[in-house]
């Protein structure tokens, strides 16, 4: 676990840098036309693993012939997608009144080999809980395709191809160092011995093309509707915040989902973790995108600069939305690991309607309205998948409010803080309000969390540090005899 959240810490740091970076060289309308090849690879590349790394995962018994053969089958997977997107690359063009990206598209094929070379080997890493190894490999492969060759070629003008070149080179590094670790010879006979299109593969795959068109379909429609420069001060904002969600989430997701599948008859081991995950992730994430929120001008004028300033208001919503996100998305690896995948795709399917019909409607009124029906759909997201794992795995909401209870409140204060004392110093400099903003926040939330443990701590976390750290240092001793 200590591996997962310090390679999430170093990735959000590095993350941002580049971002921010790339942000101020590019501007919006290079990001937007960026942001459309996104949409084609992300989801070209749930087509290529077609739920094979979590049958990896998930299988109690898994023979040699059968990760080789998983190997091949998702490369062969990458030959049709690949030749699937090249065909229409010309067609999305149009779709999206952006002629730039069928160029684009016709040079980013190669991602899907790519990330097919890496699915198996990084499954079984993750199977072998060996979160050590996934991380480096996975730090390693930003920092030298977006801090080393992205920013590179975007200060010696490169444009969209930065990007390009970026995520090209990210891929290939993420599969040198997978296969050199776990190696997987592929093997492209008898599939069935792959997992391809295993009845449990298949619920994956479903639920994540599901998850992928909730994420992703309001960006296909301010690309549709409001144009490359739009898409672009969505895409950034909405980055912005959901990467550092993404990867507190995800790391979270790579542990609890092995777990659980090896925890799937001990329930009440499983109802612990769930709720110690989610009191965790309701403690780092309300108090930060909340406050984001309420610091929305200051933060975007300060990390992006002026020419972004249209994204502050559309930030407001995205970021009150990431809590919700976090939190759902860990019941997610709980149902898996239970074999319970297609509960998951039921709540996804009923959420994707909502939001396909929602933001139907917001097209015809604005980019901000767009913002809010992304809240606003993720807050439902949030009820139902809480309320179908509640039945999977018998806790009360009772139990879950009394997670993250506290969390919400000190949230709440905080950003109060923050959002008065921002507002008195509006006239000053956009750096140094910021960076006051930042301190003034930060020390309130620490100050809080160390004078009223018991009151914003739940009691799964304050049990979980009384495990880790009791007898470590008298200092922490104090502490913990407070919680």
């Amino acid at each position: 676990m200590k591996w997962s959240y310090f390679g999430v810490l170093v990735r959000v740091i590095a993350q941002l840098i580049a971002q921010i970076a790339l942000a101020r060289m590019l501007g919006p309308e290079t990001f937007g036309v960026f942001a459309a090849v996104l949409l084609v690879l992300g989801i070209g590349s749930l087509f290529v693993e077609s739920g094979v790394g979590a049958v990896l995962i998930q299988s109690k018994s898994l023979p040699e012939g059968h990760r080789s053969a998983a190997c091949g089958a998702v490369l062969i997977n990458a030959l049709v997608v690949s030749a699937t997107v090249i065909l229409l690359r010309d067609p999305l063009a149009i779709f999206f009144s952006e002629q730039a990206l069928s160029e684009v598209i016709g040079w980013v094929w190669p991602a899907f080999f790519l990330h097919a070379l890496s699915i198996a080997p990084m499954a079984l890493l993750r199977r072998d809980l060996d979160f050590k190894s996934i991380q480096i490999i996975q730090v390693l492969s930003y920092l030298i395709g977006f801090l080393c060759v992205g920013v590179l070629a975007a200060w010696i003008g490169a444009g969209v191809w930065s990007l390009v070149a970026a995520w090209l080179t990210q891929a290939t590094v993420t599969a040198v160092l997978a296969n050199y670790r776990r190696p997987c010879f592929p093997r492209f006979f008898k599939l069935k011995e792959g997992l391809w299109m295993h009845p449990f593969g298949v619920r994956v795959l479903l639920t994540n093309l599901v998850n992928w068109f909730i994420e992703n379909v309001d960006n296909v429609i301010v690309g549709r509707f409001f144009g490359s420069a739009s898409l672009g001060l969505y895409s950034v904002s909405y980055n912005f915040v959901r990467n550092p969600t993404n990867h507190l989430v995800t790391s979270l997701q790579a542990v609890l989902f092995p777990a659980s599948a090896r925890s799937q008859d001990d329930n009440t081991r499983l109802v612990r973790a769930y709720l110690t995950a989610v009191s965790g992730v309701a403690l780092v994430a309300f108090p930060i995108f909340v406050t984001v929120a309420a610091l929305s001008e200051s933060v975007t004028l300060a990390v992006f600069g002026d020419k972004w300033s249209g994204a502050a208001s559309v930030l407001i919503p995205l970021s009150l939305a990431m809590p919700l996100h976090a939190l759902m998305a860990v019941a997610g690896p709980v149902l898996w690991g239970k074999g319970a995948a297609g509960l998951e795709l039921k709540v996804q399917a009923l959420t994707a309607v909502l939001f396909a019909f929602s933001l139907a409607w917001a097209s015809g009124i604005s980019l901000l309205m767009v913002g809010w029906v992304v809240f606003f759909v993720y807050a439902l997201r949030f009820v139902f998948m809480s309320w179908v794992l509640a039945r999977s795995i018998t806790i009360g909401f009772s139990d879950l409010f009394k997670a993250i209870f506290g969390a919400v409140f000190l949230s709440v204060m905080v950003s109060i803080l923050g959002f008065v004392f921002d507002q008195s110093i509006a006239d000053r400099q956009v750096l140094q309000r910021f960076f006051l903003d930042i301190f003034i926040c930060a020390v309130s939330a620490v100050a809080l969390l160390l004078l009223f443990p018991r009151f914003f701590i739940s009691e799964f976390i304050r049990d979980l540090i009384r495990m880790s750290f009791n007898g470590k240092a008298s200092g922490v001793n104090r502490f913990i005899g407070r919680l």
